[in-house]
This record gives C-alpha cells, structure tokens and sequence, in this order.
C-alpha cells in the first residue's frame, strides 16, 4: 500500500461551530473513500474549534487519539494535533513572559495545587549543555 498525504480541503472556520463543521468533515472524509482512499489520520492545529470536532467525533465526547473511523467503526481514524504548532506556541509565550527572567508558569501535572515555574535561562542551559555533547 502506498502512503502519502495531500491537503483536502481548506474551509475558513471563522464564526463556525465544530457543529457546524463536523458535516463538512463527514462530507470529505466520503470524498476521499469515495476514491478508494483510506483515510486514517486527521492532522490539525490546536485551534479550540479543531479540539471541539474532535471531541464530536469521539464515542465518549472526549479528546481522543484514535476513534472509531466514521465510516467504518471496525477501522481506526487517527486524530493529531500539530504538535509542532503546539512546541511554537509555548516557545513564543515563554519568551513573551514579562517578569525578568521570563519565567514560564504551567499548573502541575500531579496537583493542581502546585504551579511549575521555569525561567527561560534553563532551557539556554540545556542548549548548551547538549550543544557541547553532541560536538
């Protein structure tokens, strides 16, 4: 089998629902199989209403990472978020951060009641280290 990947369709989203689009998406997931493709992987920013469309088309109204394929339940259908975007995204608003050391800030992953603070110089001080180790 051959794998490749192309751009669909692109739809201007502005004041639309995943509601809205969740039809459309339907709709071009029909084209594409329609031409004995197999769609498997539905590759998107982390836009909030791509994260809404995801939670649509998930059994559980959750965000998931693989769920049953809309046309054929027996089939995965893969759901990423660009996780690219996402790194860029944390890199600009660490950087953006406005006390002097630019310190990023993020709840804990293990409570809630504790906040990870880390300045922008140790991500410079893991550069260099690793800068000098790979030379």
């Amino acid at each position: 089998m051959q794998k490749w990947s192309t751009v669909v369709r692109l739809l201007s989203c502005a004041k639309s629902s995943a509601a809205q689009i969740l039809p459309i998406l339907h709709e071009v997931i029909k084209d594409i199989e329609s031409c004995s493709l197999h769609l498997q992987v539905i590759y998107t920013d982390n836009y909030p209403l791509n994260a809404n469309l995801f939670k649509l088309l998930s059994p559980t109204s959750n965000l998931e990472t693989c769920v049953p394929h809309p046309l054929d339940t027996c089939r995965p259908l893969y759901l990423i978020f660009d996780f690219v975007h996402i790194i860029t995204t944390v890199r600009n608003n660490w950087i953006n951060q406005i006390d002097s050391n630019h310190t990023f800030s993020c709840p804990s992953f293990v409570s809630y009641d504790y906040t990870l603070k880390v300045p922008f110089q140790d991500l410079r001080n893991l550069f260099k280290l690793e800068h000098n180790s790979v030379a």
